[in-house]
């Protein structure tokens, strides 16, 4: 194997791009927990106000 194979394998892997998909379970823990809350709803609600003045 070349020295261009070993690194090319290398920073592949180290970047996460071997093409292989990767399953993260991370978040599972908060599939289907949400409940509806009216004051988050309002929060987020005042949140997503877009001032179009801000964006030049």
């Amino acid at each position: 194997m070349s020295l261009n194979a070993v690194l090319l394998d290398a920073v592949t892997k180290a970047a996460g791009v071997t093409g292989e998909a990767t399953l993260h379970h991370d978040l599972d823990g908060f599939i289907g927990s949400w409940t509806a809350d009216p004051e988050t709803d309002s929060a987020l609600v005042s949140q997503r106000n877009i001032v179009p003045g801000d964006w030049p």
